[in-house]
């Protein structure tokens, strides 16, 4: 009687979590691989199965291909034509037919198409981010033209206000210097009204004096 293993000791032979078989199991189930179920609907798995199993890991790891691709070539090898193998360069001895080949171009085509879609999303990921590198870089450079614009205009205030300033001392000077002068001239013109003064007084008291005969 061929031995059934449980999925935990599957998955201790295969070396990965029981997430991962289940995983597994599920893409080759909907690929068409069949595998036991009890009437719970729990798995077992035959040495076929582990086999299987080891073949997808294999195909995933070793052709770069997706993990539905590699379904798929675990069905064409499980039907006795490898032809997952075939594209990793380890030919099987049998010749394929047509509808082998129909799965194969198919394969690639999906392939392709994925590759076209992964270069057009990069190019567009690129153009933004180009985009983006641009945007920055204007508004840096308008930053730097704004920031220049301030300190030019602060620095056309300060020598505004430094002028201001020293035309206000100027200006006070030269209104202090001119009080000075105008009192000066105040003074001397007083001392000089007084000496006229003066003079006259003594001019008329001579005056008088002459007259009297004094």
């Amino acid at each position: 009687m061929e031995t059934i293993y449980s999925p935990k000791d599957v998955a201790g032979q295969l070396e990965i979590q029981l997430s991962t078989l289940r995983k597994y199991s599920e893409l080759l189930e909907k690929s068409g691989y069949g595998f036991h179920k009890n009437e719970r609907g729990h798995r077992g798995y035959y040495d076929g199965d582990v086999m299987a199993l080891r073949k997808f890991m294999e195909l995933k790891e070793r052709s770069g291909m997706s993990l539905e691709m590699a379904a798929k070539g675990v069905i064409s090898w499980s039907k006795g034509t490898d032809m997952a193998v075939n594209a990793t360069q380890e030919l099987t001895p049998h010749k394929p037919d047509m509808n082998d080949i129909q799965t194969l171009h198919e394969m690639i085509n999906e392939q392709s198409e994925l590759i076209d879609k992964q270069n057009d999303l990069l190019k567009m990921v690129v153009g933004k981010l180009v985009e983006l590198e641009g945007r920055q870089k204007s508004q840096e450079e308008r930053f730097i033209q704004r920031e220049s614009l301030h300190m030019n205009a602060i620095e056309s205030l300060q020598q505004q206000h430094k002028f201001i300033t020293e035309r206000s001392e100027q200006t006070n000077k030269r209104e202090s210097k001119r009080d000075e002068q105008l009192a000066q001239l105040i003074q001397e013109v007083k001392e000089t009204r007084k000496q006229i003064a003066a003079a006259e007084e003594k001019k008329e008291k001579s005056f008088w004096a002459r007259l009297l005969g004094k």
